[in-house]
């Protein structure tokens, strides 16, 4: 029979699609494939676990959960009883309103004062918070006082003039009220040679300087910034200044 069956196929009485055999080998190896995949996909499809609530969550572990230990809730899910638990077990109110799917605190705010819990919730410190705070304690001792410890204060700014870049000179507003103007104004620049001095003295004939209650002030000049970077200085470039009452100008070294 299958010698027949082969002469036919080389005779051209049967397409070469035929293959010989009860079934045919190439339909059944795609079944066979079919099957193998879905049951991969069956196999190494997601394992659907079940997320605790945040409420289940805190009685199985005695703590707040983060918002990735548990589900997503709705507001509707939260109720009183669940609320203040939360809240006595450290849940601040912002986080209270992330478990619960509040789009903002004012939501959290009216159930809780609804509730009668919006003292409790502003009287809520986190558990780490508050181990933070013992532990500080421990460390710095009861008895330590103010005169024990080292004082900071700020630094006081001192006067300026800076050149930048986008050709804008400023003169800062400490060095500004020492001088005699203080709104706008035309001043003339000037500078060493090598352009490590600079001087900015108030005439009728220079560039407008501008100012704003309680800000520096600040003129542009384009080529006098490109004759500086010209004289090899780096931009932005800062002057400690002030101003010099024998010249009437604002005179500053670079620093």
């Amino acid at each position: 029979m299958v010698k027949v069956a082969l002469a036919k196929v080389l005779s051209g009485e049967h397409s070469r699609d035929i293959i010989l055999g009860d079934g045919d080998p190439r339909e059944l190896r795609k079944q066979e494939e079919a099957e193998l995949e879905k049951r991969k996909q069956e196999e190494s499809g997601p394992v659907n676990k079940r997320k605790a609530t945040p409420i289940e969550y805190l009685l199985l572990f005695g703590q707040v959960p983060r918002l990735d230990q548990v589900q997503q809730m709705k507001p509707e899910d939260l109720n009183k009883e669940d609320a203040e638990r939360l809240l006595k077990a450290g849940c601040p109110k912002n986080h209270l309103a992330k478990l619960y799917g509040y789009t903002n605190v004012g939501g959290i705010a009216y159930r809780l004062k609804k509730w009668g819990l919006y003292d409790l919730a502003l009287s809520t410190m986190p558990p780490q918070n508050q181990g933070q705070q013992n532990q500080i304690r421990t460390t710095a001792g009861d008895k330590l006082t103010l005169d024990k410890m080292k004082r900071y204060v700020p630094v006081p700014t001192e006067p300026f003039i800076s050149v930048r870049p986008d050709g804008k000179v400023y003169i800062s507003r400490i060095a500004l009220i020492q001088g005699p103007v203080q709104e706008k104004f035309k001043a003339g620049i000037y500078t060493s040679e090598d352009a490590q001095v600079i001087a900015i003295h108030p005439e009728s004939e220079g560039y407008s300087f501008f100012t704003s209650k309680g800000q520096a002030a600040y003129t542009n000049a384009k080529s006098f910034v490109a004759d500086l970077l010209a004289a090899g200085v780096k931009c932005p470039a800062k002057y400690q200044a002030a101003w010099d009452p024998e010249l009437q100008a604002w005179v500053g070294r670079i620093v």
